[in-house]
């Protein structure tokens, strides 16, 4: 089996920030998991992001509700409606065939939905984000400390509100020592290989 160091090696590998090309149609993502971190986007699903910036959604709540594998990837982010709660997350400006890969190296728990989204100068632009579609609204469940560390990554490389991040900090984690390590290779390289077919 491949090893925790080499897969960590690919996914933290440096890469050339991408130039716009002419021709080309562009459309704006709005992530608020794992995809909010530009590393894990571009090095782990391989989508390009041409321009990033933080945003809020209103009418949506970020709740770790949809189930993943019990003990070690317990639960994942998910968008969930509420008329008066405020998500917050990272708008990537992406290929427009990329949303193909994001849906195609997501589960299927997740779909597409355009939603309308709020710069931090106010200003609003309409975005293509994942919301889930099997999942238990009265359940909360426990991501994996793996997990969680991502998305803290991407709220911190992006600047969204010090007290969202301490609220991520604060987010209680699993973590199986070894254990967790070899699924986290296991979730990588699916992922990986997934994003990688036409």
């Amino acid at each position: 089996m491949v090893s925790y160091a080499v897969v960590m090696m690919y996914v933290d590998r440096s890469i050339a920030p991408p130039v716009i090309e002419e021709g080309e149609q562009y459309v704006f993502y709005f992530a608020y998991g794992s995809n909010m971190s530009t590393r894990y986007l571009s090095n782990v699903r391989h989508i390009e992001s041409y321009n990033s910036f933080s945003a809020t959604l209103h009418g949506y709540e970020v709740r770790f509700n949809l189930e993943g594998i019990k003990y070690i990837e317990p639960a994942f982010a998910n968008l969930v409606a509420s008329k008066e709660a405020v998500s917050y997350g990272v708008v990537h400006l992406i290929k427009k065939n990329s949303l193909k890969s994001i849906i195609s190296s997501e589960s299927s728990k997740y779909k597409m939905k355009e939603v309308n989204v709020k710069r931090a100068d106010g200003s609003q632009v309409t975005a293509w984000s994942l919301i889930g579609v099997q999942h238990d609204n009265s359940a909360e469940g426990i991501p994996s400390k793996r997990y969680l560390e991502i998305l803290i990554e991407g709220a911190n490389e992006h600047g969204l509100p010090p007290d969202y991040i301490d609220l991520l900090d604060n987010t209680d984690s699993t973590n199986i020592p070894v254990l967790s390590e070899m699924t986290g290779v296991v979730i990588y390289l699916m992922v990986i290989s997934k994003s990688l077919l036409p």
